[in-house]
């Protein structure tokens, strides 16, 4: 025969099952006057609130029940859950730290909390004073260079290439740079003359990666602006528009504009879409971000001229990850504008390692970059950095 106490905590559990929130406050407030040394009391009453959305009172609650049993992990974690829904999400990091202090292994946990120092780091981010270097002002009507690094894709070059045609943006050109692949004479020599006319190709003998074949192409581009194109991907018809009036309108160094994710199957050259969602929404632009994952695609960037001339190339001793590496040392001296558009596709197909650029990272890779740009302090960025570390493991 159960005792008294936790009769009424499973009266009012059942309560809470039956959406009847109110009423186990009501039960549990006069119990917890009653006997307050109490945790399971302490606890449903705190979950009592928060189902009711009473988050002030549901905080209250939790903190009692973690005074008498700091050794609950479940406590700690709906603390911190209770101060997220009160955007109180710095002091909630704490609460966090000592769920998984308890419970190491819990995803749940370890979930929450990287999205709450994901959106810290956003705020951070956005209150930071720039200091960077200052560019001229971008002439009226800039000329686009876009680079099409490709090897032994033909038809999905040639959407490529389509989509950049349909461009209402007049004033670019294409470079395209051949990775050691297969003649793509026959393709060019097939798209209609006033697209062929504006095509530049060159073949590089020997395949050497993603960073070597845009820098081979970047040194061929007149462009005031520089874009990207994997092969794969493709751009709406006001991509580059989006980017050139973005970057036109600050003082920005480079501009990105918001990408879908389209999910595809490639056989025999026929593209099969299999679903689409935007790319990762909701994330602002944050140097302190972008100090612990990438969140931006390459095919998304309008770049500068100046910012190749002050920052480099992209590093060839890269294998992948070279377009992070890249954008952490552009956002560490210039300004980087976010525009929230979409205007390109991020096509991925179901062999994943089917891409000019290794679309999934590995950890030692990951590793590598937050040791060439060290976070210099930030505690946020170190915790978030080990946090998101665990989930490529």
């Amino acid at each position: 025969m159960s005792d008294p106490i936790t009769a009424i905590v499973d009266h009012a559990e059942k309560l809470l099952a039956e959406g009847r929130s109110k009423d186990a406050v009501s039960i549990l407030v006069a119990q917890t006057r009653l006997h307050q040394d109490c945790f399971n009391l302490w606890y449903c009453l705190g979950r009592a609130h928060f189902l009711g959305g009473e988050h002030f009172e549901a905080e209250r609650a939790f903190r009692a029940a973690l005074e008498l049993r700091g050794d609950v992990p479940d406590a700690h974690y709906n603390l911190a859950v209770s101060l997220i829904y009160q955007d109180k999400l710095s002091e909630s990091i704490e609460y966090f730290l000592g769920a998984r202090r308890l419970n190491p292994r819990n995803p749940e946990v370890r979930k929450a909390l990287l999205k709450t120092l994901f959106t810290l780091l956003q705020r951070d981010g956005a209150s930071e004073a720039f200091r960077g270097r200052k560019l001229a002002p971008l002439i009226e009507h800039p000329l686009a260079s876009v680079i099409v690094p490709t090897q032994n894709r033909l038809p999905l070059l040639g959407d490529a290439l389509s989509s950049v045609h349909r461009q209402s943006h007049p004033d670019w050109e294409v470079i395209v740079a051949n990775d050691g692949g297969e003649s793509i004479s026959p393709l060019l020599e097939s798209l209609p003359r006033d697209l062929r006319q504006r095509v530049r190709a060159i073949d590089l003998p020997t395949t050497r990666g993603p960073a070597a074949a845009r820098n081979q192409a970047i040194k061929l581009a007149k462009g005031d602006v520089v874009t990207f194109l994997d092969d794969d991907d493709r751009y709406l018809p006001d991509h580059l528009r989006c980017l050139i009036s973005g970057l036109r309108g600050t003082n920005a160094a480079m501009a990105y504009t918001a990408t879908e994710l389209v999910r595809e199957s490639v056989h025999g050259g026929v593209r099969e879409e299999l679903g689409r969602q935007r790319f990762q929404p909701g994330f602002r632009y944050s140097r302190p971000l972008l100090l612990v994952g990438n969140f931006i695609p390459i095919n998304a960037w309008g770049v500068r001229r100046e910012c190749f001339d002050a920052v480099g190339m992209f590093d060839e001793s890269l294998h992948f990850l070279e377009d992070w590496d890249f954008l952490l040392r552009v956002s560490d001296q210039f300004d980087i504008h976010q525009i929230d558009a979409v205007t390109a596709e991020y096509r991925v197909t179901e062999r994943a390692n089917d891409s000019v650029s290794k679309r999934h990272s590995h950890r030692e890779g990951v590793e590598a970059i937050h040791r060439r740009h060290p976070a210099r302090g930030l505690e946020r960025v170190l915790l978030a950095r080990k946090i998101y570390l665990e989930t490529l493991a």
